[in-house]
């Protein structure tokens, strides 16, 4: 026997692969691909009620068990199709619809690796068809128990009238109809008018109730057998009496009052419409701009409010009705230039004379002063 210390006995080489194969140790095998199947026949299956009120369909290209993830929740109770089984190499087998499995045989298998563990699925109910019910031997039916027959539901044919008639009623009192009330299969009058009322009719409607009636219609769809109607009497040979209608006076009715010293010169304040009361006929609204001149002429009121009258409108005989709050009073008469664009040519004038007087009385008081200074100067 060899002693204990002697190296004689050992082998290198194998020392030297343990050596390496610690140092290098071999290359872990590759993981196992998932193997694909297709069903021999479509299944049609619904998802459990698990925990999670679902299920989860999962992406199977995981490797370990830290990879798993959900690509989606299918609610409890809803159709999944299956065409394929998937059998991971980790553990368990996922039936995938025909989307996932290769887009409904439009591409390569598989087309998204999603599947639903075979467990989460059941076999979807099938609907037991209720049978028919036995047919029952028929019994001829009792005269006792036999229904009345029901009457026919009334025909109407409404047409219009070319022109419109006027009638008369001829009986006291006269029954007014709906035609279209759910009343109408008993005929139900829904008011009475007295004997001569006038009535006009715009259409007539053919009733078919048993019999033939006709009814005329006026323009508020009441109507009227034609039987109790006569034609209304023509009045076209009466004396006609003219009447003559006094217009009303817009002076009385406005209290319209001029300015005690004339015509006043105002510019707007803000935009404002303003409408011609006149009752005949009146003018079109118009508009009023902001810092536009305007000569007014007095003042009137309507319904409790007060109004300025322009100068223009006393021309044209119309009544525009100025607010007193949407004008205000201009002093200033120095710019005839700017301010006589939009006046008539009756405020032009008006506007001018003034000018021309202010100016004369101006022109006067410089005179007057001129003279004054020259005779002191020559008794000096």
């Amino acid at each position: 026997m060899r002693p204990t210390g002697s190296l004689d006995g050992l082998d290198g080489n194998r020392i030297i692969r343990q050596a390496q194969a610690i140092l290098e140790p071999p290359a872990p095998e590759p993981p196992k691909p998932v193997v694909y199947e297709a069903l021999p026949a479509p299944k049609k299956l619904r998802v459990r009620n698990m925990a999670n009120g679902g299920v989860e369909l999962w992406d199977l290209t995981f490797q370990t068990w830290a990879d798993v993830k959900s690509v989606k929740h299918l609610n409890a109770g809803d159709e999944f199709d299956a065409v394929a089984i998937a059998h991971h190499p980790l553990c368990c087998e996922y039936y995938m619809t025909a989307i996932s499995y290769n887009n409904s045989g439009q591409s390569d298998v598989p087309f998204e690796p999603w599947g639903a563990n075979v467990d989460d699925l059941e076999d979807y109910p099938v609907e037991v068809p209720t049978p028919a019910p036995e047919p029952q031997p028929a019994t001829e039916p009792s005269q006792a128990s036999a229904p009345e027959p029901s009457p026919p539901a009334p025909q109407i044919t409404y047409s219009e009238l070319a022109t419109l008639l006027k009638f008369v009623t001829n009986k006291a009192p006269t029954n007014v109809y709906d035609l279209d009330m759910d009343t109408f299969t008993k005929i139900t009058a829904v008011r009475e008018v007295p004997e001569g009322a006038p009535f006009v009719a715009v259409s007539k409607a053919q009733v078919v109730d048993g019999s033939e009636t006709t009814y005329y219609v006026d323009d508020q769809s009441q109507s009227i057998n034609s039987a109790d109607l006569s034609p209304a009497p023509d009045d076209s040979a009466g004396e006609k009496v003219p009447v003559k209608v006094t217009p009303p006076d817009p002076y009385k009715n406005f209290n319209y009052k001029d300015f005690p010293d004339g015509p006043k010169l105002f510019h707007g304040v803000g935009t404002a419409y303003i409408d011609d009361l006149n009752p005949i006929n009146p003018k079109p609204q118009e508009t009023l701009l902001d810092k536009q001149p305007i000569w007014l002429n007095g003042t009137f009121e309507d319904n409790g409010e007060s109004h300025y009258r322009s100068v223009k409108s006393i021309e044209n005989g119309d009544w525009y009705a100025i607010p007193t709050s949407t004008v205000a009073h201009d002093n200033e008469v120095d710019h005839l230039s700017s301010q006589t664009i939009s006046m008539s040519n009756g405020e032009k004038l008006n506007y001018k004379q003034k000018v021309l007087a202010r100016i004369g009385t101006t022109a006067g008081l410089l005179k007057w002063l001129y003279l004054k200074a020259y005779f002191k100067t020559k008794r000096g």
